[in-house]
């Protein structure tokens, strides 16, 4: 059996990009995240949060491999650079093997002021670990039910994404 494999997805600009459009709609679009049933249209009413009292948690999966957990490091920062610069700030965390946890990430955000929070998985596909990131930002949401916070989808099945993964199967 032969095979071989292409290098890792990384901080690709089109990959950056689909993050961006990612965050733009759960900026607009997503739900608030509740542990409990919403309040009453009354006591909804606050003012509209914008980018700059809004933070990102961009969210890896977590590796025992150092390297591994820098990268997405630096794909968080190139996404702050690129498509977040507007958003108070972009903090990293990981589902599992690595702190910060997404609660870890929530926590740092909270206390540098956000009033929103989206939290922005760095996953290509839906499954059990994007499970794990929305129970973890659920059950910080319900200890923090003065915190927006939002998730967006996951990167996904898209012609973007085959692209990207074409031109790594070719390079």
């Amino acid at each position: 059996l032969l095979y071989s494999c292409a290098r890792p997805v990384g901080p690709d600009p089109r990959i950056l990009a689909l993050l961006g459009d990612r965050l733009a709609d759960a900026a607009t679009e997503m739900p608030r995240l509740r542990a409990v049933p919403a309040a009453a249209p009354h006591e909804e009413e606050q003012e509209p949060t914008g980018p700059r009292e809004t933070a990102v948690v961009l969210v890896g999966d977590g590796s025992i491999d150092a390297a591994a957990n820098a990268d997405v490091h630096r794909v968080s920062r190139l996404f702050w650079e690129t498509h977040a610069y507007d958003y108070m700030t972009v903090e990293t965390a990981f589902v599992s093997l690595t702190p910060p946890g997404v609660p870890g990430g929530l926590e740092r955000c909270r206390r540098l002021g956000a009033r929103r929070v989206i939290v922005v998985p760095y996953l290509l596909f839906a499954g059990g670990l994007l499970e794990r990131v929305w129970a973890q930002a659920l059950a910080y949401a319900a200890g923090h039910p003065d915190l927006d916070i939002r998730c967006a989808e996951v990167i996904g099945d898209c012609e973007v994404l085959a692209d990207v993964v074409l031109d790594r199967y070719e390079a």
